[in-house]
């Protein structure tokens, strides 16, 4: 049991006592941290605080790629920390924080041992840390705190988690999961000694294993999740919370329920979807006759209207407009994304290379006020790639994260046909038709 409970003003009563059962744990807790629950900017970032006031105490913070390192650099930065990695994949803010950079300046092995003792807290990759093995001769940890864990393969982080006395995985496997070439039937455990153990597919995390564990034993005190999410307006969480996370989640900013005012009026259908839309679905037809099935010129042309229209729509109501905040655009193939930032460019965007145009992928993590999906399906088969389900089969991780980028408006354009063949996908159609949002 922790010394003295922890209680943060600043932080609301679920997080509070989140943070609690996570010092208190005994050898490791796990943390579900849906979108926008500040995972990383509260809970991260407050447990290394409370857990660095204990000068016997040594703390490793581990992410699986450098840009959730970045953040976590960004979040502690009053903290005296150490990052391992290389300055090419860091931040050139954090880059004096590198521990190679500070090795350079020392002028024997008593001053780097002084500097290793000094330091308490260690940043880095999985991958950086796990390529520099003799840290762990030179320094002990108490505690490891892991962020991004569901996106973590278990061969990779299990040879470091004996090396901590405790460890706190935070991530959510219900987001993108670890990266694997072997498709779901390679990756299938049949031997019932790892069954046993809750090993089913090797495709899965540590983290997810473990939850699935803890939910089936009832080991309360091991895990936990946050429900309140600080990003989405409640009408664009509707659907993921409903759907992904059972209807747990909860807005925790008043914003995030004001309905949606402007004072603009006007009779062009696509400036209509700007104005009183927070979600919008427009049913497209795939284009047979580009060059390639991952090209629908019909979708990216459309988005450069868009982007337009919101561009107009934001100066006429004198609120300012930032091409690398204000809207984001998801599409699969890389094809479309050169296709439609050209279209940008031909309509005569402004900053149109500022905007990021970018795959589901690469936009975990981040968010915007605005986001356009352009799903660019063509063919029946691009829906196996399109799709990423959950073991159950109940959740669409890559669907789960495109749906989840927006802060306050979001416009999908897709081909009905072709997407509704697919069970959650069929469900997002069906959801926007009853709710009168779907454009046919």
């Amino acid at each position: 049991m922790y010394s003295m409970p922890y209680h943060n003003p600043t932080l609301n009563e679920e997080q509070n006592r989140i943070i609690n059962k996570a010092l208190d744990a005994q050898d490791y807790f796990l943390l579900v941290g849906p979108p926008g629950t500040g995972k990383t900017s509260l809970i991260l970032r407050n447990l290394t605080l409370e857990l660095h006031k204990n000068p016997a105490t040594t703390i490793l913070l581990l992410a699986y790629t450098n840009r959730a390192v970045d953040e976590i650099c960004e979040a502690i930065e009053e903290v005296d920390f150490l990052r391992i990695g290389s300055e090419y994949s860091t931040a050139e803010k954090h880059r004096p924080k590198l521990l190679d950079k500070n090795i350079e300046q020392l002028k024997s092995r008593k001053e780097l041992k002084d500097l290793l003792e000094k330091t308490r807290v260690f940043v880095a990759t999985v991958a950086a840390v796990t390529n520099k093995p003799e840290i762990f001769e030179l320094k002990k940890f108490t505690v490891a705190i892991i962020d991004e864990a569901s996106q973590i393969l278990e061969p990779q982080i299990i040879g470091i988690l004996p090396l901590v006395e405790k460890f706190v995985m935070i991530g959510d496997h219900k987001q993108l999961p670890a990266i694997v070439l072997q498709n779901k039937y390679k990756s299938q455990v049949k031997e019932q000694e790892l069954q046993a153990i809750g090993l089913y597919n090797r495709s899965n995390s540590l983290f997810e294993r473990l939850y699935t564990l803890c939910q089936k034993n009832v080991w309360t005190w091991a895990y936990d999740t946050l429900t309140y999410q600080g990003r989405m307006h409640i009408e664009l969480a509707d659907f993921p919370n409903e759907f992904f996370y059972e209807g747990v989640l909860k807005p925790a900013r008043p914003a995030q329920t004001i309905p949606l005012e402007v004072s603009s009026t006007t009779s062009n259908t696509v400036e209509q979807l700007v104005l009183h839309r927070r979600l919008s679905f427009i049913a497209t037809q795939p284009v047979l006759d580009d060059k390639s099935d991952k090209i629908n010129t019909h979708e990216a042309l459309l988005t450069a209207k868009l982007v337009e229209e919101i561009i107009k729509l934001y100066h006429r109501e004198g609120k300012p407009f930032f091409a690398d905040k204000t809207v984001g655009i998801i599409t699969p193939y890389r094809n479309q994304i050169a296709h439609i930032r050209n279209y940008l460019q031909t309509q005569g965007i402004e900053n149109y290379e500022k905007i990021t145009v970018d795959t589901v992928e690469r936009y975990q993590g981040s968010q915007r006020d605005i986001i356009i999906i352009s799903f660019c399906i063509n063919k029946f088969y691009q829906l196996k790639n399109l799709v990423s389900l959950t073991d159950d089969g109940l959740v669409d991780r890559k669907l789960n994260v495109a749906l989840t980028r927006a802060r306050e408006q979001m416009i999908l354009l897709g081909n009905l046909d072709l997407l509704q063949k697919d069970v959650v996908y069929g469900a997002l159609i069906t959801y926007c038709r009853e709710k009168k949002v779907l454009i046919e």
